[in-house]
């Protein structure tokens, strides 16, 4: 998860002069022999929990050891159509998940597409469509939120009631999953209290400055609809996206 290895990569970068080790380890992956060993050794474990059935520590890893768990968050509500590629492959060995995975789908223009529509067709049709009749955009709010809650509850610390507050006039999410540096701060911060971890100011801004989180190619563009419906302030005729 792009959380977890971001927060790997900060604390990698942060301790650099340190002689501890840091390891991003992958809990739907097949762990290795090295990744065992470090989970077995490690003074502390930090654990994203994202409400599904994977975990890190398995029975025979758990022993008397700090856990810091930070929660999954994630602003897919803003993307309600988000859908794998009809024609994402996995490509071995850039792509395991395909080049064109989730983060680059769109179920409603994927249809009209499929149904034989010409690419610019499909584009007006979308910004013409009243996603309203679509989707119960407060409904699917409100689904959203009683799950990051849940998340946020298992966790040392939560982020939705500030997020809650504040998406409408600052970006969290590139897309559905994928945080901006706004959201990457907080989290980071949070995981740092956690950790009763103090760092040196200029080894912390360092570590946040060769973090790549303002660098993911799938920034998705919002529906106007839904701009309008939540309020997006930093959304707007202006808005550019990298790709």
């Amino acid at each position: 998860n792009c959380h977890a290895e971001e927060i790997a990569k900060f604390l990698q970068n942060a301790l650099r002069d340190d002689p501890s080790e840091t390891r991003w380890i992958v809990s739907y992956e097949p762990r290795t022999e090295a990744d065992i060993r470090f989970l077995k050794e490690a003074n502390i474990i930090i654990e994203q929990i994202t409400g599904g059935k994977y975990t890190a520590l398995d029975p025979e890893l758990k022993r008397n050891v700090p856990v810091v768990r930070f929660p999954f968050l994630s602003g897919s509500f803003l993307w309600p159509f988000e859908q794998l590629h009809p024609r994402n492959v996995p490509v071995a060995p850039h792509f395991p998940a395909g080049p064109f995975p989730a983060d680059f789908g769109n179920m409603f223009i994927n249809k009209m597409l499929n149904d034989g529509m010409e690419p610019e067709a499909v584009i007006d049709r979308w910004f013409c469509t009243d996603l309203t009749k679509l989707v119960n955009l407060d409904r699917h709010f409100e689904i959203h939120k009683m799950l990051m809650k849940k998340i946020g509850a298992d966790c040392d610390f939560s982020l939705w009631d500030e997020f809650e507050a504040t998406f409408a006039r600052e970006r969290y999410f590139w897309n559905a999953k994928h945080p901006t540096r706004t959201f990457f701060e907080r989290l980071i911060y949070g995981v740092l209290s956690a950790m009763k971890l103090e760092l040196p100011a200029e080894d912390l801004a360092r570590a946040l400055q060769m973090g790549r989180y303002d660098m993911y190619s799938a920034q998705h563009p919002v529906h106007p609809q839904i701009v309008k419906h939540f309020g997006l302030q930093w959304c707007n005729e202006a808005t550019k996206y990298r790709y």
